[in-house]
């Protein structure tokens, strides 16, 4: 997010007043009558909705069939279209072909000074089971919004939230905090639950939660690390998804604060998204967040925004870029022009992006670099690698490209050794797959398979 490291710290969680997550609505609220619709002018207009979560998701979204938000809808409808065409579509067929074979749906992602974008999130993950979303702003509650969600000034307010995000794939962190601060907005959260309803998925719950110091959850408590916790699933009504909202000051003087935020990502694997970061973590002031992602990340996808290229030594990680990179796009950001960045571009092939992101969006072609630990745990299908996709991504680390969700349904351990280059390479085996890597390395594939179905690429 735009000017996120120019804002004073704060005390994220002093002013908040959100509903005890104890404090769930009752069954009645969640199948409401015709006669408490008729009772309630502030409230709903058509007649009993059995999810009351998803029904004000799909209001804010401007899905529902109450005429008196038509030009809500059309605003929103607009915008979203455009936004979907340029960026989210593109992006999903993207992530399909370069990203699916490394992440799995057990895992987290985690998208720091991303705020309340979680349209992004999913598009380049969209089959993970948890989102961690981190800003600056305000994170709101789901009664407050649903009490106001007819209100006509409530939408306008979201109009003017989230216009310049659905016109260039980005929130800034100062309209952000002076629109979701006043008293129609209700937070972050409302944004949330409109990007998840255009996107197609059921809003199932909400419920404002905190998380302790040692990252386990717990009823909302004003002395904890407090988030917004939305349930919801997509065609597979069995399979529920969760995004966890958080606002907190990752800066070095309040590291304290996200303790539980470390703690609660560690529990299980998770992958890193940044974009559009105001190169925050390029400043010493963010080193503690910065260090914490490079050492537990399994995954890292970030524009040159995010983390320092200078970090991610060649013995370490693998690096594949995409796009282009010359300098940063805004003007206030060109002290943070990448010079070794920059000759990496320049000296090794790289894929083009055909979708808009990032401060460029629209105007300059985007970047991105994907970099993967040395040493990282892949789940792995019994399938082949498409035979063209080396000769379209010679750098890239190909992997079998459909994976099988469940362990256990076979595979193999893959371990990587240094060799003399004039050494043959080994033939290719039934069943097995090689993976593209420079010319003084080969695979080995090792019998048996794994009985988790798990590889190991070292």
């Amino acid at each position: 997010m735009l000017v996120y490291c120019c804002l004073q710290a704060y005390d994220c969680g002093a002013n908040e007043q959100e509903v005890d997550s104890s404090k769930r609505s009752t069954s009645s609220e969640n199948n409401i009558s015709d006669d408490a619709d008729k009772n309630d002018s502030n409230f709903f207009r058509t007649p009993s909705y059995k999810n009351i979560y998803d029904q004000v998701a799909k209001q804010l979204a401007g899905l529902s069939d109450d005429l008196s938000s038509a030009d809500h809808a059309n605003f929103i409808s607009e915008k979203w279209n455009s936004l979907r065409e340029n960026s989210l579509l593109p992006i999903s067929n993207w992530a399909q072909e370069y990203l699916t074979t490394f992440v799995g749906s057990n895992q987290t992602v985690f998208y720091p000074f991303g705020g309340p974008d979680i349209a992004h999130a999913i598009g380049f993950f969209p089959t993970v089971q948890n989102y961690v979303l981190v800003g600056l702003e305000p994170i709101g509650n789901f009664d407050s919004i649903r009490n106001a969600v007819q209100s006509e000034p409530m939408l306008a307010s979201i109009r003017r939230a989230i216009s310049y995000y659905l016109q260039h794939g980005f929130f800034i962190t100062h309209d952000m905090m002076t629109h979701l601060s006043n008293k129609n907005t209700k937070g972050g959260l409302c944004l949330i639950l409109l990007e998840l309803s255009k996107l197609g998925f059921t809003v199932d719950y909400v419920e404002n939660i905190s998380l302790n110091s040692e990252g386990m959850e717990v009823a909302r408590r004003k002395d904890m690390l407090n988030c917004v916790k939305i349930t919801f699933h997509g065609e597979d009504a069995n399979f529920f998804r969760n995004v966890y909202y958080l606002r907190v000051d990752l800066q070095n003087s309040r590291s304290d604060r996200a303790i539980g935020l470390k703690k609660f990502l560690k529990r299980a694997p998770f992958v890193t998204l940044v974009k559009s970061a105001s190169y925050a973590m390029h400043d010493l002031s963010f080193s503690k967040i910065r260090d914490f992602i490079l050492s537990n990340t399994k995954l890292l996808l970030q524009d040159d925004s995010g983390i320092p290229f200078r970090y991610f030594n060649s013995s370490k990680w693998e690096k594949h870029i995409f796009g282009e990179y010359t300098n940063p796009t805004l003007k206030v950001f060109q002290k943070n022009k990448q010079a070794d960045l920059a000759d990496y571009y320049a000296a090794h092939e790289k894929i083009e992006i055909h979708f808009k992101m990032g401060y460029g969006y629209g105007q300059e072609r985007p970047n991105l670099l994907l970099a993967v630990p040395m040493l990282i745990e892949i789940p792995v299908a019994r399938a082949e690698a498409r035979s063209n996709f080396s000769q379209k991504t010679p750098d890239f680390v190909t992997l079998a490209h459909n994976l099988m969700q469940k362990a256990g349904e076979g595979g193999c351990s893959c371990k990587r050794k240094t060799r003399p280059p004039q050494l043959p390479p080994i033939p290719p085996v039934e069943e097995r797959f090689l993976l593209p890597i420079p010319p003084d390395t080969i695979i080995l594939l090792a019998e048996p398979p794994l009985k988790n179905g798990r590889t190991f690429l070292r």
